[in-house]
């Protein structure tokens, strides 16, 4: 097996641009971001999605809001590369993004902006959370 010496750098060079201690790091694509997702009303409730994952209902219209949605300052998209719903309270969407022009300020007003009456079953998800969540490998 081939090998390259390092004689400069750190462990990150040529891996991945703006990488650092404590961040992902990906070595086989661009750099990723995670996003906790909240689901909530406007009350700031959590927002029953248990029985959302059918074409055109909540689950399906957040991903693809994040795949391609929002519009001026709020535009955003990005490579999904890995998804987690949780069920039952709090009801969080896990994503993980690549190539993402998202930030979780601008992902968070884009999918409130959505409103209280999303999907065929009219979910209510003015009250969204999103945080910039990391990730972490492997912790108990």
């Amino acid at each position: 097996m081939a090998s390259v010496s390092r004689t400069a750098g750190n462990i990150f060079s040529g891996v991945n641009t703006n990488t650092d201690l404590g961040s992902l790091v990906s070595i086989a694509g661009a750099q990723p971001m995670c996003f906790g997702i909240l689901l909530k009303n406007g009350s700031g409730d959590p927002t029953n999605i248990d029985a959302e994952g059918e074409a055109d209902e909540t689950i399906d219209i957040v991903l693809r809001t994040i795949l391609g949605g929002g519009t001026g300052a709020n535009a955003g998209s990005g490579t999904i590369s890995y998804f987690q719903v949780e069920t039952g309270t709090p009801w969080q969407i896990s994503v993980m993004v690549e190539r993402s022009s998202w930030t979780s300020t601008t992902l968070q007003t884009t999918l409130r902006a959505l409103g209280s009456a999303v999907g065929t079953n009219s979910k209510d998800v003015s009250g969204t959370t999103v945080t910039d969540v990391g990730f972490k490998l492997a912790l108990s």
